[in-house]
């Protein structure tokens, strides 16, 4: 017969140990299901204006692809312009890493720590969309600005995760 010493104090250990680390596990599973680590429910945001609505994920991944989409209502509507023009601060360039713009822009414009981007107004139109497809490349805690030339601005806070 074979004899094997019990340690109870050893076992309860452990026990303990192993549901620490099953509690641990469910809330990574929770947290990333929400979107606490990356895209989803809990990292969707909108910030809305009277005549501008940005919608983006202020939690990112480490160079993984994200949408910054922006609903501007048409400077033809508001005082008969024919161009859209947005601009960003270098804060938001830096921390949003902007790998493409849709539609794309007419022309662009660098001006010291802005940039311009300018966007033709179609004839018809109360509302456009304008899709920026961010990357960022830089771990950590990052704030922008973002807005319409003469019109409204948001500072966007974003978290990038590795």
């Amino acid at each position: 017969m074979l004899e094997i010493e019990e340690d109870p104090a050893f076992a309860r250990m452990e026990w303990r140990a192993q549901h620490i680390g099953w509690i641990v596990m469910m809330a990574i599973v929770v947290c990333a299901s929400v979107g606490l680590l990356g895209q989803g429910p809990m990292s969707d945001r909108t910030l809305r204006g009277s005549n501008l609505e940005i919608r983006y994920d202020n939690i990112m991944r480490n160079g993984a692809p994200s949408n910054l989409t922006l609903r501007v209502k048409s400077p033809a509507v508001i005082s008969g312009d024919t161009v859209i023009r947005v601009w960003a601060d270098e804060a938001f360039i830096e921390s949003c890493h902007p790998v493409s713009i849709i539609p794309m822009p007419t022309h662009v414009l660098l001006n010291g720590e802005i940039t311009y981007w300018y966007f033709p107004v179609h004839s018809g139109m109360s509302m456009s969309t304008i899709r920026i497809a961010c990357s960022p490349v830089q771990i950590g805690i990052h704030r922008g600005n973002i807005g319409l030339e003469g019109g409204e601005e948001f500072m966007l806070g974003l978290l990038v995760l590795p």
